[in-house]
């Protein structure tokens, strides 16, 4: 069966999280914490609802991201320049032309959260609102 858009999409965004130099393990859907990844960085993806909008022969779809980043820090210290690190490459893999505008015709940010899980554990969430396109009732 040939790849949807959808999917050829969502391994576009994989393929650029992964392509950062912090987050060294990224999963789509996830089906638990890998305890081995909470040793190091690692990024789970999830896409959410999606709604469509169909414009003569195009059929817009928008939807969207959320992305949590674990990581870990042996020195209080350096936990929120981490954090803001990985947000960083996150925001920049995402935000930039390549690889993903090739499948994306729209993607904001629009939420940022950190968050302290213990005293060397982390986590930041990232939301983002992705639209792409497909010829009306051709999704592949």
């Amino acid at each position: 069966m040939p790849t949807s858009k959808k999917e050829s999409l969502m391994a576009a965004i994989v393929s650029a999280v992964e392509n950062t130099s912090t987050a060294k393990d990224v999963k789509l859907w996830p089906a638990r914490i890998p305890q081995e990844s909470l040793r190091r960085s690692w990024v789970a993806i999830f896409d959410g609802a999606e709604s469509t909008t169909i414009r003569n022969k195009l059929a817009f779809k928008k939807f969207t991201l959320h992305l949590e980043a674990y990581g870990r820090s042996n020195n209080p210290d350096e936990t929120s320049p981490a954090m803001d690190n990985l947000h960083a490459e996150i925001q920049s893999a995402l935000l930039t032309p390549e690889p993903i505008s090739s499948v994306v015709t729209e993607i904001e940010e629009t939420d940022f959260e950190k968050m302290l899980i213990d005293d060397m554990n982390w986590l930041i969430t990232n939301d983002y609102v992705v639209q792409y396109a497909h010829e009306r009732g051709k999704p592949f």
